[in-house]
């Protein structure tokens, strides 16, 4: 059964959810927004090789199981060169983490329909971001998020960040723009199975 589910997901996911997606991305020469952390209790650092364990202990329990199998792969790695982790703690749990991959061109943003030959040198890619349901409302990803493209900028020396979200997830692109990413246009080579969504959007209007 698993072997089915898995076959199914890798399905639906080739011929439909990857082409979902919405790219955007912001010059890290612009300014950068800085929201400033003022509850006490919440820390935001790098994780640490040592922090593996702690993060799954805290954080996967809150995850589907396509989730930790998926998130399991690159939490597992924190450590190597080619990715970095930021987490939150309250209180000396883990309630939140985002992936960073330094280049994109070594980042999963490859594995989708996105125009490679977009991605330059020194340009980051923020992927996978968690916050636990008793800490949302706490502006955990938006402050976690400054304090990423500030490393980006100051540390990595990055230019550019990019980021997807997926068109059924109501006011993820919303969010970003408000933050000062920009929709990139035209970013797929192929827009064939764009038809779904066209069909979908029609079907729902006319009901």
């Amino acid at each position: 059964m698993n072997l089915i589910k898995n076959i199914l997901n890798f399905i639906k996911y080739n011929l439909k959810d990857k082409w979902g997606f919405i790219y955007l991305e912001k010059s890290l020469d612009d300014s950068i927004f800085n929201i400033p952390n003022t509850d006490e209790s919440l820390i935001f650092r790098l994780a640490e090789t040592k922090d593996i364990l702690k993060i799954t202990a805290d954080i996967f329990p809150y995850l589907t199981e396509e989730e930790r199998t998926s998130e399991g792969r690159y939490i597992n790695r924190i450590g190597d060169d080619d990715f970095t982790c930021f987490i939150a703690e309250k209180d000396g749990s883990v309630v939140h983490f985002f992936l960073v991959y330094e280049n994109a061109l070594n980042s999963p943003l490859t594995k989708t329909p996105f125009n490679k030959s977009i991605i330059q040198d020194a340009e980051a890619y923020l992927g996978k971001t968690f916050t636990i349901p008793e800490a949302r409302g706490l502006w955990i990803v938006p402050i976690s998020l400054s304090i990423i493209l500030l490393y980006l900028k100051d540390a990595v020396k990055a230019k550019k960040a990019y980021v997807l979200v997926h068109k059924d997830t109501p006011g993820a692109d919303a969010f970003y723009k408000k933050l000062g990413f920009n929709v990139i246009k035209n970013a797929c080579n192929n827009r064939f199975f764009d038809f779904y969504y066209l069909i979908k959007n029609n079907t729902g209007r006319n009901k």
